[in-house]
C-alpha cells in the first residue's frame, strides 16, 4: 500500500519508543475493535473532525496564523491549539465517533447520517451529514461493508449541526477508492472562504489521516496523524509542519488535578522534548485551554 505519511510514520516509531520506553513498541494496536472498521464510521469521523476544524478556523483572519520560526511557548500553543477539540473527540474511549444511518428527511439527498461526539468537558455535539454516493464502477452488494471488489464512488453532500441555527452549512465533495483490502477516502469540506481537504488511507489495521486547511487559496496549516489503541484507549500520534518547525506529539487523556486532561508528549523544532498538560476549564460560560509546560509556564487560550 502506498503510504501518505512516510516521514510521519518514521517519526512516530521513534517517538513511541522515546515517550514510553518501549511500552508502545512499534505502535502496535491491541484492540482492533476500537478502530474505524465500517465505512459509515469513516465518513462520520471525517465529517466530525473537519467540521470541528472549520469551526475553529473560519472566524480567524489569515494574518492571525503566525508562522514565525522563533520557537516560543506561544508558538507551540498556536501550532497545536486549533486541533485540541479534534483530539478530544477521538481519545479516551473505545470509539472515536458514533455514526448511524437513518432515513433522510432532505429531498435533495438520499442518505442521512447522524454523528455524535463529546469533548473532554462532556459537552456533546451532533452533526447531520446528508449525502449522495454514486458508484463509478462495479458496485458491491453492501456499500458500507466493502469486500474485495475494486471500485470507486463519488460523494456529494452537506453537513448541519443539530440544534444550532447559527451553524453555517458545510458542503462536501469527494470520492472513495477501494482496491481489495485497501481503501482511500478523499473529501473536501467547504464553508464560506474556508476549506479542509481530508485524506484517509486504511489497510488492515493501519489507519492514517491528513488534513490541509485553506482560506481561499492561502494555505493555513497541514497536519497528519495516526490512531492506535493502547490499554483499551485510543491514542493520537500527531505530525505537523508549521512554518519551518516540525512537531511530533503523542496525545493521551490522563488524570491530573483530579480531572481528565490532555497530555501532549513529543518533540518540537530541533528535537526539544516537551511534556505538556492541557487543562480545559469553564468559568462564567467561557471555556479555555490552559497549556502547562514542564517549567510551570502557563499559556491560556479561549476556545472558539
Amino acid at each position: 500500500m502506498k503510504k501518505l505519511f512516510k516521514l510521519f510514520a518514521t517519526c512516530f516509531v521513534a517517538l513511541c519508543l522515546m515517550v514510553t520506553g518501549g511500552l508502545l513498541a512499534g505502535c502496535k494496536k491491541d484492540n482492533a475493535d476500537a478502530m474505524l472498521k465500517r465505512v459509515k464510521d469513516m465518513y462520520g469521523f471525517a465529517s466530525m473532525t473537519s467540521a470541528v476544524l472549520l469551526s475553529e478556523y473560519q472566524n480567524e483572519p489569515v494574518s492571525s496564523f503566525n508562522v514565525n520560526t522563533d520557537l516560543t511557548y506561544e508558538k507551540i500553543v498556536d501550532a497545536v491549539d486549533g486541533h485540541i477539540k479534534v483530539f478530544e473527540g477521538i481519545i479516551g474511549g473505545k470509539k472515536p465517533v458514533s455514526s448511524k444511518m437513518v432515513e433522510s428527511d432532505n429531498g435533495n439527498y438520499a442518505s442521512k447520517m447522524v454523528i455524535e461526539y463529546s469533548d473532554i468537558t462532556g459537552e456533546e455535539s451532533t452533526f447531520l451529514f446528508y449525502f449522495e454516493e454514486n458508484s463509478l464502477g462495479a458496485e458491491p452488494d453492501h456499500i458500507f461493508d466493502p469486500d474485495d471488489y475494486e471500485y470507486s464512488t463519488t460523494i456529494t453532500g452537506v453537513i448541519k449541526k443539530q440544534g444550532d441555527s447559527n451553524f453555517e452549512e458545510i458542503t462536501v465533495n469527494g470520492e472513495k477508492i477501494v482496491e481489495e483490502d485497501e481503501m482511500e477516502i478523499l473529501l473536501s469540506f467547504m464553508v464560506g472562504d474556508y476549506k479542509v481537504e481530508y485524506a484517509q488511507e486504511s489497510e488492515d489495521d493501519e489507519q492514517e489521516f491528513s488534513y490541509v486547511i485553506y482560506q481561499g487559496s492561502t494555505l493555513i496549516k497541514n497536519f497528519s496523524f495516526g490512531m492506535e489503541v493502547e490499554r483499551n484507549e485510543i491514542e493520537v500520534e500527531y505530525f505537523l509542519e508549521y512554518g519551518d518547525n516540525i512537531y511530533a506529539f503523542e496525545v493521551e487523556q490522563v488524570k491530573r488535578f483530579g480531572k481528565d486532561v490532555l497530555e501532549i508528549s513529543g518533540t518540537v523544532g530541533d528535537g526539544t522534548f516537551y511534556d505538556i498538560i492541557v487543562l480545559v476549564e469553564q468559568e462564567e460560560g467561557v471555556v479555555t485551554n490552559t497549556y502547562i509546560f514542564p517549567d510551570g509556564t502557563r499559556v491560556k487560550k479561549v476556545r472558539s
